[in-house]
């Protein structure tokens, strides 16, 4: 289920996180990892501009097209991708898209692999989403790779 993580691990990490959820690797050609992954709606520019806000993230206008400068996001024309940002002192990756707002945590060192420091540096996150709970997806990815209560109900039991 988890990988290298323990059964027991995986589900004191579940226990332990209210937003965030152990997302596995697709693996194969899909060159991604095991990422902690948390989904906030959005409704357009300046909607996501207050939720970044709230998240003491800066939103940053895009430069013109021949100005090199962030992706642009696709529903929110103006705004650039937040990508890396450092979220209550720890590293977090930020991705917009289609009225969601993933954040995604990962091990600095291994960046397909989630470890008990990157546990800890989502509850240390997960104050900042105390007052967006409201906005919360869950599950953030909508299929069995989230180990989540509606795939795997038995790590919170």
């Amino acid at each position: 289920m988890g990988g290298s993580h323990s059964r027991a691990e995986l589900r004191s990490w579940a226990t332990r996180l209210r937003y965030f959820r152990y997302c596995l690797a697709i693996g194969g050609h899909a060159n991604d990892g095991d990422q902690l992954l948390v989904a906030l709606r959005y409704q357009g520019a300046d909607d996501l501009r207050s939720l970044l806000q709230a998240l003491g993230v800066t939103p940053v206008n895009v430069p013109p097209p021949s100005v090199p400068g962030p992706d642009p996001i696709p529903d929110c024309p103006g705004l650039g991708q937040p990508e890396h940002q450092v979220l209550a002192g720890h590293p977090c990756f930020l991705w917009p898209r289609g009225g969601r707002l993933q954040l995604s945590l990962s091990d600095l060192a291994n960046p397909y692999e989630v470890t008990a420091s990157v546990v800890e540096a989502a509850r240390r996150i997960e104050p900042l989403l105390a007052e967006l709970t409201a906005r919360v997806i869950d599950p953030p990815l909508d299929d069995y790779h989230c180990l989540c209560p509606k795939y795997h109900p038995d790590l919170w039991a």
